[in-house]
């Protein structure tokens, strides 16, 4: 649709690919961790947003009423899900329809107030929804003063901070996101205000403006993710954020360039040698991917997803659970072990280094107490294997440091 070409937007989509997947962890020779394989970033972070800007695109491109509620709404639950990347895709969303209003010209207040009132309705909405599901499936109203719990921790409680450098990447990726932001408000005010165009290029013109618009609040936001914690791996989380602004500004900078009569040709070509160096890039990330012989040999074991090490603490669990038994796995990749284990993983959190306060020790002692947990597997904070002892435990051996702690329920 932006393109008005399958093969340019071909072209523009394979890059962001590239960017959006880039290794962050090899695991033996079979597997990679990526921000999409990693239920922290891709699935619990980035859905929600990837989401919200498909709406916005369908809003971009036929406004409506119903589609701009749908917009919101969305976004609203996003935000309620993650507030992290979430609440960055509802200012984005907010942000590039105010700036699609423009175009209204002397309607803009009229526009812009509407634009608001159905803001807070799907706001409203999208929160009571939450109330009753959460209602109806746990008899409890969900406590909106834990929304921000881990956010506290590592904001006010400095958990995992780290000093951002002077010098980095991050700077690549501001320029970028603050190039999207100011590209679209020259298009707003420049392009769509002033030029008399049909109804299908105007609508490819809102598109443009819009993804934009969204792609480059979008990115600020998410960028502060690694402001706090500047650590590299936080910022290949970004990577996917970034992929998508710097190709729709890559696009933009095109379309500009085009429609400006007196640039130089040998100047127009420069998003064409940016792009191709773009290729270039990803194409040494080739030499970063698992074999596939090994990917086919994972294929076609019993051992499902995994190969090596994580196969081994399988059959640890295997040997100690039964199938479909409630367990304790505190452990990274915990929750994905559990489903290739077949056995039911009731600890409340992601991983062993997600425990960064004692609260969150009693959380998950009362979790494991509720739900009958009488085996627990993985890395277990020293903050709680005292309690663990009082309680009836017994540690035996595992796989390396994945150990497993045992009791007898009467």
């Amino acid at each position: 649709k932006l393109t008005q070409s399958a093969w340019i937007g071909a072209l523009l989509y394979l890059p962001f690919c590239a960017i959006s997947f880039f290794p962050t962890v090899n695991i033996g020779n079979e597997h990679q961790l990526n921000a999409f394989n990693y239920f922290a970033v891709g699935p619990l972070r980035y859905f929600g947003p990837w989401l919200v800007m498909y709406l916005c695109a369908g809003y971009f491109l036929k406004p409506s009423r119903a589609r701009l509620f749908s917009v919101f709404f969305t976004a609203a639950l996003a935000a309620i899900n993650n507030p992290d990347f979430g609440v960055s895709a509802l200012g984005a969303a907010f942000f590039s329809v105010s700036l699609l209003n423009l175009k209204a010209e002397s309607k803009f207040f009229y526009a812009q107030s509407r634009t608001v009132l159905i803001f807070t309705a799907a706001i409203f909405t999208g929160m009571l929804c939450f109330f009753l599901i959460s209602f109806i499936h746990s008899g409890h109203f969900p406590d909106y003063s834990r929304l921000l719990f881990f956010q506290k921790i590592f904001a006010l409680y400095g958990y995992c901070m780290l000093p951002m450098p002077v010098f980095g990447m991050h700077w690549i990726f501001l320029f970028t996101f603050l190039g999207s932001i100011l590209l679209a408000i020259f298009k707003a005010s420049f392009r769509i205000t002033s030029e008399r165009v049909s109804h299908k290029d105007l609508s490819k013109k809102n598109l443009e403006l819009g993804l934009l618009a969204f792609s480059g609040v979008f990115g600020l936001g998410v960028l502060f993710y690694y402001v706090g914690r500047s650590h590299w791996e936080v910022l290949i989380a970004v990577f996917s954020a970034w992929g998508l602004s710097l190709m729709l500004l890559v696009w933009g900078v095109y379309q500009e360039m085009q429609m400006l009569f007196w640039i130089d040709k040998k100047v127009r070509v420069l998003p064409y040698l940016f792009l191709s160096y773009c290729y270039l890039m990803c194409a040494f990330l080739v030499w970063d991917f698992s074999p596939l012989k090994y990917q086919f040999q994972r294929l076609e074991l019993d051992t499902g997803l995994f190969l090596g090490r994580e196969s081994e603490i399988l059959k640890v669990m295997r040997n100690y659970a039964t199938m479909g038994e409630k367990v304790g796995i505190i452990y990274p990749l915990g929750h994905l072990l559990a489903i290739e284990a077949r056995v039911v993983n009731v600890f409340p959190f992601s991983q062993n280094e997600s425990i960064a306060i004692k609260s969150q020790v009693q959380t998950t002692l009362e979790s494991f107490r509720l739900n009958h947990v009488s085996i627990i597997f993985g890395k277990v904070p020293s903050e709680m294997e005292s309690d663990l002892i009082e309680r009836g435990y017994t540690k035996y051996p595992g796989y390396g440091d994945f150990d497993v702690w045992k009791i007898h329920l009467s």
